[in-house]
């Protein structure tokens, strides 16, 4: 079992608490991070910061204005293994630190190829909850975020994060994740516990 976690930046200076956040963990040996250094708005990174990550896959990609980073994932989604799962961790958030539980829910329910459980949100966002629930009635935009949502390579198919198109894409992951449900509903295994948090460096 390998987890590719994903993490876009243009915050450089939290990833040395991401990295303590995912490594902190003797499951940890099953990650590899790959950070997107967005050079659109990153322009000077500290050498500690670099020193320190020398371990981990860095790419230097050029996003796209309002594009919050969508088609950097969308290109290295290319680069990953069908077999490899895959979560996307921001730049403003920890991983949680009941995340690897997902382990034991891999290995229990090997027909399901989408994990999709429980968020700590703390009314930092427009809904003003508190716990962002797992289940399929919020599989749709403004009802799940990105950060919720662990899933096989293999189950994406050719499905992609919308472009910006001269738009504001923030509600991307919200879309990706709906269109994916509609197609394999199935697939899903939605676990109530609280695995997530929601921009916990912010």
């Amino acid at each position: 079992m390998i987890i590719e976690i994903i993490t876009r930046c243009t915050r450089p200076e939290n990833l040395k608490y991401i990295m303590k956040s995912i490594f902190s963990s003797t499951n940890s040996s099953i990650i590899n991070w790959r950070i997107i250094i967005d050079t659109s708005q990153v322009k000077i990174i500290d050498f500690n910061i670099l020193k320190a990550l020398h371990k981990y896959q860095i790419y230097y990609w050029r996003g796209k204005n309002l594009d919050y980073g969508y088609t950097l994932i969308n290109r290295l989604l290319n680069k990953i293994d069908e077999e490899s799962w895959i979560y996307i961790l921001d730049d403003d958030n920890e991983l949680h630190e009941k995340f690897y539980a997902v382990c034991d829910i891999i290995t229990n329910h090997p027909d399901k190829e989408v994990i999709i459980f429980s968020q700590k949100v703390d009314k930092k966002d427009f809904t003003n909850l508190h716990i962002r629930e797992s289940c399929a009635e919020n599989m749709k935009v403004g009802g799940v975020d990105v950060a919720q949502m662990l899933v096989k390579k293999s189950a994406i198919g050719n499905l992609r994060f919308q472009a910006t198109n001269g738009k504001s894409n923030y509600t991307a992951d919200g879309i990706f994740i709906e269109q994916l449900y509609k197609l394999y509903p199935d697939k899903f295994y939605f676990e109530s516990e609280v695995l997530s948090n929601y921009n916990s460096l912010v």
